[in-house]
């Protein structure tokens, strides 16, 4: 008989039925400790990837927001990857910063440091760094601490990672350090006092100076006033300058005086503004300073004294001259109208020698009247052509007695200047060609130099010592023994004053032993238009004149040469006379010397004929008087001035002039 059947146990799923029960048991129980343990590993997992999460956030925010800018430069310098504080420092989006090299933001004066940093960094494991200067993409300029080191991306190329710190703050600060320092050893070098002050003058702030510009020690005024300081009236002075600096906004210069240790000291104050309500004053002793100004004023004025003086004994020395020679003059133009053919010669040497004391005195004369300012340029436009003609025809005879070739270089050249000025220096200038000069000759160019039009006059003659070029105008100046026999030694001063006259320049280009080139500089002129010359017939006719003279000699001789041409003259030694022997009838000019020996001169005579008869009178003075001031004087009331010794002919030529005047 067969035994009943036992029910058959639960089979786990996966497990063989063949498994003993108690084997399965173990199995589900491990395989359930697994479970747990897989679910912690999860468990762990997911929180260490939470944890990265984080960090990774957190570094990203480092990475992007630090202070210090970031970037990468592959192995041909260009940036490949830039956080967003480089970006933002270079001046350009994060997109646009990439694939640019990163110098092309150094600034250009460090293009070769920065070079030589980013060499050493791909060749060396060493981190490098340097300081350089960037030009951002907007333009700003910022000075960047570079650190770096290099590194290698996937396929083993180098990589370069750099750090760029903005320092532009501490170098500049720094800058300013040394700017300070320099400003503040500045100060210091400097002696005057300097101070800061308000509107009230209180001291803000005091630069301490060994020196006393106020009366109490530069740092025990802290705190204190300038009233505390200074007189009253000194003091205001100050308050009343802070006031007009603040509100104008400009320096203000002030001047004052203190009695100092028992000594008046002066000084110079110069307050500029500082801030809305304060000043900065900068005081400075000028008592040396005053002192020496006021030594060159006295020495200014005795040196004006001096001069005046020897004005004065010119005009003296050169009346008491003219005196005899003026009437030697007019004899010996009288004498050369009546005299036979064979005592022509003896008056013309009579004539040469007039003619050289004339030179010297007429020197003089041209001396104290451009000193005097009288002369007044007349410019027109004229041919230097015809100009050079005229004035080599007069000298060409000159030339000639000493052998000398005298020439001038045509040109179709004109030129505006005063014509008879400009002769006048010509003629010095040739005169003393011709003087210094025993062989060779004498050569006048129109040339241009240096941009200019000058006259210049060559010679071959002894030419001048280098030391001595730079006097040949002053007065009295002869350079060698010829010039001893001859001259006055006042031509080329003469040249000077009168080129000073016209505003011209004066060149000088001499070797010794070789000869000299003087040369005045010429202004550019138009060639005049052509003109129809309209001639005035003026009669001549004899007139009545009014001469006054104490010189008998002299008057007379005057009266013998007006007289000879046929003039009526009225002549008398002193203004008494002349009044009473002119009666009721009006002369045609009254002429007179200036210096009558009496307390009244020949411009009292003028005046009183002029009184009597007109104030339009044509007067003229003839004088041997050479003081600029008398000049001067002549001319503001228009009365002509002719100086001894005077010639025949001009003097009948002046009153010709005279009646010409009156028959307009």
């Amino acid at each position: 008989m067969s035994s009943p059947k036992r029910p058959h146990a639960p089979i786990a799923a996966g497990f063989s039925p063949l498994i003993p029960a108690s084997e399965t048991q173990r199995l589900v129980e491990d395989l359930r400790v697994h479970q747990f343990e897989l679910e912690m590993q999860n468990d762990e997992l997911r929180r260490y990837q939470s944890e990265l999460e984080s960090w990774r956030s957190k570094y990203f925010d480092l990475y992007e927001l630090a202070p210090v800018g970031y970037c990468s430069l592959d192995e041909n310098g260009l940036i490949f990857d830039v956080n967003l504080t480089a970006a933002r420092m270079l001046g350009l989006p994060r997109s646009e910063v990439r694939s640019r090299p990163l110098s092309r933001f150094v600034g250009e004066r460090d293009a070769n440091r920065y070079e030589l940093f980013r060499r050493r960094l791909q060749s060396s494991d060493v981190p490098e760094s340097c300081d350089l200067q960037f030009c951002t993409h907007g333009g700003a300029s910022l000075w960047m601490h570079l650190s770096g080191i290099r590194a290698q991306r996937e396929g083993g190329l180098d990589t370069l990672h750099i750090a760029l710190t903005d320092i532009s703050v501490s170098v500049r600060a720094e800058e300013l350090k040394e700017v300070s320092e320099r400003n503040q050893a500045l100060l210091n070098a400097i002696p005057d006092l300097i101070f800061t002050s308000n509107r009230d003058g209180e001291f803000l702030d005091v630069k301490a100076s060994e020196q006393s510009f106020l009366d109490a020690a530069p740092d025990r005024l802290l705190g204190r006033v300038l009233h505390d300081v200074l007189p009253k009236s000194t003091a205001d002075l100050f308050l009343n300058c802070f006031a007009e600096a603040l509100e104008s906004k400009t320096v203000q210069d002030l001047n004052y005086s203190l009695l100092l240790e028992g000594q008046e000291k002066h000084f110079e104050a110069r307050i500029a503004p500082s801030t809305r309500d304060s000043v900065i004053t900068i005081v400075r002793d000028i008592t040396e300073r005053s002192k020496i100004a006021g030594d060159l004023v006295a020495a200014k004025l005795n040196a004006e004294k001096a001069n005046n003086s020897k004005s004065r004994f010119l005009a003296a020395a050169s009346h008491d001259l003219r005196q005899p020679l003026a009437a030697l003059d007019l004899y010996v133009g009288v004498l050369q109208h009546q005299v036979s053919a064979e005592q022509h010669d003896l008056i013309c040497k009579i004539r040469s020698c007039c003619d050289s004391l004339t030179e010297l005195l007429t020197d003089l004369l041209d001396i104290s009247k451009l000193e005097a300012g009288v002369v007044v340029p007349v410019q027109s436009d004229f041919s230097v052509d015809e100009f050079l003609e005229a004035i080599v025809s007069v000298h060409s005879a000159e030339a000639s007695l000493k052998g000398l070739s005298l020439r001038w270089r045509p040109t179709n050249a004109y030129v505006h200047s005063d014509r008879k000025l400009l002769t006048r220096i010509l003629n010095n200038l040739i005169s003393n060609a011709i003087r210094y000069t025993s062989e060779g000759g004498v050569l006048i160019a129109f040339r241009r130099h240096e941009g200019k039009s000058w006259l210049e006059v060559w010679d071959t003659g002894i030419g001048i010592p280098k030391d001595k070029v730079d006097f040949v105008f002053d007065e009295f100046t002869q350079i060698g023994s010829i010039g001893a026999a001859k001259g006055s030694g006042l031509g080329l001063a003469i040249v000077a004053k009168t080129a000073g006259v016209l505003g011209l320049g004066i060149r000088v280009r001499t070797r010794l032993g070789r000869g000299s080139m003087f040369a005045i500089e010429l202004r550019k002129g138009r060639k005049p238009e052509a003109q129809v010359e309209v001639v005035r017939e003026v009669k001549s006719r004899h007139l009545r004149i009014a001469l006054v003279d104490d010189d008998s000699k002299v008057l007379a001789a005057i009266v013998l040469a007006l007289e000879f041409v046929g003039h009526q003259v009225i002549s008398a030694t002193n203004e008494e006379g002349l009044m009473e022997r002119l009666g009721a009838q009006a002369p045609d000019i009254v002429i007179s010397d200036y210096r009558l020996g009496t307390k009244k001169t020949g411009f009292d005579v003028i005046k009183a004929v002029r009184a009597a008869f007109g104030a339009n009178l044509p007067a003229l003075i003839i004088t041997g008087d050479t003081d600029p001031e008398l000049i001067r004087s002549m001319a503001r009331h228009g009365i002509g001035i002719q100086y001894k010794p005077i010639k025949f002919d001009a003097l009948l030529t002046l009153v010709r002039q005279a009646a010409e005047r009156r028959t307009r």
